[in-house]
């Protein structure tokens, strides 16, 4: 005898409340899939959204690299430039005792 999906689910979620406590099966009947499994339209859709998602991605990173090579050889030379100040500094002071 076959069960429809509603009596199916409900039966499930009755083992479950037996064995898992109400909370956690209410916990994990929220994670399954609702009424209608997807189908193939479903997972073709779904791929065109990552791709165009992950084209934005794409361009969102263009240049990062660079901007990020740019930014650390910025900091370097202000370091570097921080440092020999502060020497230059410590070396004058010095002379003047």
């Amino acid at each position: 005898m076959e069960m429809t999906d509603a009596t199916a689910r409900a039966g499930l979620y009755s083992r479950l409340s037996e064995v898992l406590g109400v909370d956690h099966a209410g916990t994990l009947m929220a994670f399954l899939p609702g009424d209608e499994p997807a189908t193939k339209n479903d997972l073709v859709a779904l791929k065109s959204e990552l791709t165009a998602r992950m084209d934005r991605f794409e361009d969102k990173m263009d240049g990062f690299h660079d901007a990020l090579l740019y930014q650390g050889r910025t900091y370097v030379m202000a370091s570097v430039g921080s440092i020999l100040t502060t020497a230059a500094l410590v070396a004058g002071i010095v002379r003047v005792l």
